[in-house]
C-alpha cells in the first residue's frame, strides 16, 4: 500500500476529529500537536481512528515514545511504521 496519501489521511482524520471534539483549529503540516491542543490521549484515540478506518498500522506502543511535535512528523511517524 504504497499509493496512500498519508497527508490526507493524517490531516483529515485529525480534522474530524477536532471536529467532534468542538475545536476550530486551522491545521497545516506544521502545526504543533500541542497548540492544536492534541494530547496524548488524543493520539491514541487519533492513531486508532486512522487505523480502523483505512487498515493503516500505527504502532501505538512506539507513538507515545516517539519524538511527534508536529503534524509532519506525526505523518512521517506513520508512514514509516506502517508494516501493513
Amino acid at each position: 500500500m504504497t499509493d496512500l496519501n498519508y497527508e490526507f489521511i493524517i490531516i483529515e482524520t485529525i480534522k474530524n476529529y477536532l471536529n467532534n471534539s468542538k475545536k476550530d483549529i486551522e491545521i497545516n503540516l506544521d502545526s504543533s500537536i500541542v497548540e492544536i491542543g492534541i494530547d496524548s490521549l488524543d493520539i491514541i484515540e487519533i492513531a486508532l481512528s486512522i487505523e480502523e478506518k483505512y487498515k493503516i498500522n500505527v504502532p501505538v506502543d512506539n507513538l507515545l515514545g516517539a519524538s511527534v511535535n508536529s503534524i509532519r512528523d506525526l505523518i512521517l511517524f506513520i508512514k514509516e511504521n506502517n508494516n501493513a
